[in-house]
């Protein structure tokens, strides 16, 4: 049996899944384990975990938290013990299980499978922009919706106003990324016109469809993910300028368009007043509040700075720290399942060495490809500021397209010029 052969068809399937369905994308990923293991080879595979750099910075990410977790007084005061885990390792273990997807790709994927994930997973995103749209136009009525919903196919949150298949911070992500590595086909590709024509009507319906949709994160990273794009792919001044002229000028045409867009801006205007008056109760207040807080308690001695507070105790130092010293700011964030901030969370989990590590990772991979460097630029740009709005990787879904991207930007490194 060639186990290779089907091990890279499900790799096409797995990337076609996981933007629809992480039921299905973790079914998929359990029978690739399966056939990966009965593929054999292992010393061969070792040998090419070890020669691949990203993932043994990824790696030790994953292990600095669980040395942190391991010499925590307790396991089970972590942030992630609300979200249905009862202690930080169980949390780890998503990071283990995820990963084997990485793995397997690494290991076993060949040549041109890459090329075929991302044609199947902008498939996969094509089908979301279909219901949303159907959303956002009523096309799925109130019944069926909720009816979705019931049945786990849809979030539960996802209405008219906000027209999100899934969580919509992750949809804008998602959304932003799609429109980069559909910019960079459209540059690229060497298909018929009719096929660039129907991309370039793809990449302004997934720019349409970010801005009715309530995500700020992937509405703010499209912008500065765009004049990173633009910035190091043109060398023409003049025509630079424009473009980046026209990049700054798509958030005031969705201002006026787009209902969601101006509600969640002027909401965000209102917040900051409201952060003026020590008022943190709110979903911008509550960041910049926790944002301040956790400088404080990481400055406070050279032991937060240096360790954090502990895996498997960080959430409840933070809010000790907290309601004592910021009694204001903690009734608006004591119930808050993250910081809200990958940076400062990775830095109170697994202390100062789990941040520099990050950050070593992002700066490798805008280093690993040269010949396509406005690519990898714009989506590690993408993805470093969608960082500082939520905790990106302690999700199954958006670490899956995190792991995603670094195959992307990988198999696109020098030397490999093959196009979409």
């Amino acid at each position: 049996m060639n186990y290779n052969r089907y091990i890279n068809i499900l790799l096409i399937l797995f990337a076609f899944a996981f933007p629809i369905s992480i039921a299905a994308a973790n079914i998929i990923l359990g029978i690739m384990l399966v056939l990966w293991i009965l593929e054999g080879d292992f010393k061969n595979k070792l040998s090419k975990i070890k020669e691949n750099d990203i993932f043994i910075i990824f790696a030790l990410i994953v292990f600095t938290l669980f040395i942190s977790t391991l010499f925590s007084p307790e396991y089970n005061q972590g942030f992630q013990i609300n979200n249905r885990i009862d202690n930080q390792f169980e949390f780890l273990k998503r990071f283990v299980w995820i990963g084997s997807f990485y793995i397997i790709y690494i290991t076993s994927a060949q040549k041109n499978t890459a090329i075929k994930m991302v044609n199947s997973f902008l498939i996969a995103m094509f089908i979301n922009e279909l219901i949303s749209y159907s959303i956002y136009f009523k096309i799925i009525d109130k019944k069926l919706l909720l009816t979705l919903k019931d049945m786990h196919l849809m979030h539960k949150l996802a209405s008219s106003i906000n027209p999100s298949p899934m969580n919509h911070s992750f949809y804008s992500l998602y959304l932003a990324l799609t429109i980069i590595l559909l910019l960079y086909k459209l540059l690229n590709s060497k298909n018929s016109i009719y096929l660039k024509i129907g991309m370039f009507f793809f990449t302004l319906s997934a720019l349409t469809n970010l801005f009715i949709n309530a995500g700020r994160t992937g509405q703010l990273a499209i912008i500065l993910g765009l004049i990173v794009f633009f910035i190091t792919y043109i060398k023409n001044k003049k025509a630079l300028f424009l473009i980046i002229i026209i990049t700054l000028i798509i958030p005031i045409i969705a201002y006026k368009m787009s209902p969601n867009f101006k509600r969640r801006v002027d909401t965000s205007l209102y917040t900051y007043k409201l952060i003026q008056k020590n008022n943190y109760c709110s979903s911008w207040g509550e960041r910049v509040g926790m944002v301040k807080t956790s400088f404080d308690y990481l400055t406070a001695n050279a032991k937060n700075f240096i360790l954090g507070a502990g895996n498997g105790i960080a959430k409840r130092e933070y809010l000790n720290f907290t309601k004592q010293h910021y009694p204001n700011i903690y009734k608006c964030i004591k119930h808050e399942r993250t910081l809200h901030n990958q940076y400062l969370q990775l830095w109170i989990d697994g202390g100062i060495f789990a941040l520099i590590l990050m950050l070593y990772l992002l700066n490798a991979l805008l280093k690993k490809n040269t010949q396509n460097f406005y690519l990898n630029s714009a989506l590690v740009t993408i993805f470093a500021f969608s960082f500082i709005s939520d905790v990106m990787i302690y999700y199954s879904k958006t670490l899956i397209l995190f792991l995603f991207i670094l195959i992307v930007i990988q198999y696109y490194k020098e030397g490999n010029y093959e196009k979409f």
